[in-house]
């Protein structure tokens, strides 16, 4: 290897060891923070070249990761863990947001429907079946939307309207946010729709069609 060639190597053995920075502190039972002799979880702060920072916390008894949250800024990123009983369950936010104030429409006898998620006899059209079973949309909803800490703190609550097309094959697709309130109420709401799957598409007079759907999504503190 020539000079200038393990010059370049060196280059990019440094900057790979320095894209990333990490930080870990231990804590006991009570969440003070205590020597590694003595803990029982580990918290890692791990900070990306590309400005994200993953939060994690490793039960060092069980050797399993209690909670893992990513960040860039305020903008909540990649697969997040959290606590859901006596077990974990996972967050989805492994995609960009896509902002726009224009709406897809419908056309035809679909411009008539104003509720896609039920049927419309007067004009033939079935709604599209959710495959967990839920007959009501704002159930699965409910249930599914985790209410991000960040905007509890801050008392941060109103309306997300999004719109998005459900295929002729029952797929979500093309998700725009057309009224926001905080980017991470915003990506919560996009999370949950991403997260629906139906059994059925939507028909037209027994045939599969794509309808156009603005949904909105209520954020309330009680």
């Amino acid at each position: 290897m020539n000079k200038q060639n393990l010059t370049t190597f060196f280059l990019a053995i440094s900057t790979i060891c320095f894209s990333q920075t990490t930080e870990t502190k231990y804590y006991n039972k009570r969440m003070d923070e205590v020597r590694k002799e003595k803990a029982k979880y580990a918290k890692t702060i791990t900070e990306e070249s590309d400005g994200t920072i993953t939060t994690s916390t490793l039960d060092l008894k069980k050797n399993i990761v209690t909670s893992s949250q990513t960040l860039k800024g305020e903008e909540p990123f990649g697969i997040w863990i959290y606590q859901r009983g006596v077990g974990t369950g996972k967050l989805d936010y492994n995609f960009q947001l896509n902002y726009s104030t224009e709406v897809c429409s419908n056309n035809g006898e679909l411009g008539k429907v104003s509720k896609f998620f039920e049927d419309y006899d007067k004009v033939g059209y079935k709604a599209p079946k959710l495959s967990t079973g839920d007959q009501n949309i704002y159930k699965f909803i409910g249930q599914g939307m985790i209410y991000p800490a960040k905007a509890r703190r801050q008392g941060i609550q109103g309306e997300v309207v999004c719109s998005f097309i459900i295929t002729k094959e029952g797929k979500v697709e093309n998700i725009v946010v057309n009224k926001g309130i905080d980017i991470v109420l915003d990506k919560e709401a996009v999370r949950i729709i991403r997260a629906l799957t139906f059994s059925t598409p939507p028909t037209l007079n027994g045939q599969p069609t794509d309808v156009c759907v603005q949904f909105p999504i209520m954020y309330k503190l009680g």
